[in-house]
């Protein structure tokens, strides 16, 4: 992806060019044309939303090469936000905001009758007031077909077997224990069992073993996703909308008594 001059939008494509010169090229262009106009479709359905990135369409940056124009994030993904802020993280309060934005975004999405299939921290992307916004929609489930049969989360985001086949496992539950994850790795500021290569992260999830929540303002939200017990993302959402109230709420009692 890269920036286009103002700063206020950037280029989804499969090639770059610079001064009318193509610096970069994809394997396979047909394709990759083909998933760019359906991803752009995909957000043509889901319309304007505040905690969905912006999609203006497709543009042609070539003869025949073609590129999503989308709202450029000014502080990039989350994950990436993470990693450059490692030391400094923002208070539990702002962290929390940045949660709060997924599941609002993702109950919009489903509304719309989309699952994203690929919710994780490098699909979300910051913007100023700790807003954070879904992007990515290349893998996305739409009017019931997917770009492939055998899309899969990333290893931390995705839900266990726990007894049933690959292709049993409920759609909107694979969501919302991905969801689960991003919230996460926004309130620890680190990835689900970070330390730890994919095959042991995959082994721990198969035993039902989980990172620890319970030092976690969220926690409690967290687990509830990962134990797949919220129905709806906007069940998730309103968790942490009153979780957010509570913690607001007894952050300001504990100031006026100093």
């Amino acid at each position: 992806m890269s920036a286009e001059s103002g700063g206020k939008t950037a280029l989804k494509g499969h090639q770059v060019w610079v001064g009318g010169k193509r610096c970069a090229v994809s394997e396979n262009p047909d394709d990759c044309e083909k998933a760019l106009a359906r991803e752009g479709v995909v957000y043509q359905h889901l319309g304007e939303h505040p905690h969905i990135l912006k999609c203006y369409g497709l543009v042609e940056v070539h003869p025949s090469v073609h590129s999503l124009r989308l709202e450029r994030a000014p502080y990039g993904n989350v994950r990436q936000f993470i990693r450059n802020t490692r030391c400094t993280p923002p208070s539990e309060q702002d962290r929390l905001t940045m949660a709060l934005g997924v599941p609002g975004g993702l109950a919009h999405i489903h509304a719309k009758n989309v699952i994203h299939c690929d919710i994780s921290c490098r699909n979300l992307f910051l913007f100023p007031s700790w807003c954070v916004k879904i992007g990515d929609f290349g893998s996305a489930l739409h009017d019931g077909t997917s770009p492939a049969n055998n899309i899969v989360e990333e290893i931390r985001y995705e839900l266990p077997l726990r007894g049933r086949a690959f292709e049993e496992r409920p759609h909107i539950k694979r969501e919302l224990f991905a969801l689960g994850s991003a919230i996460y790795e926004t309130m620890s500021w680190k990835m689900p069992f970070e330390d730890l290569d994919d095959d042991d992260v995959e082994k721990m999830y198969a035993a039902e073993k989980f990172p620890d929540v319970t030092h976690l303002l969220a926690g409690n939200v967290i687990r509830d996703c990962w134990n797949e017990k919220f129905d709806t993302s906007k069940d998730v959402e309103t968790a942490l909308v009153a979780l957010m109230w509570t913690h607001g709420k007894s952050g300001r009692t504990r100031k006026s008594g100093r």
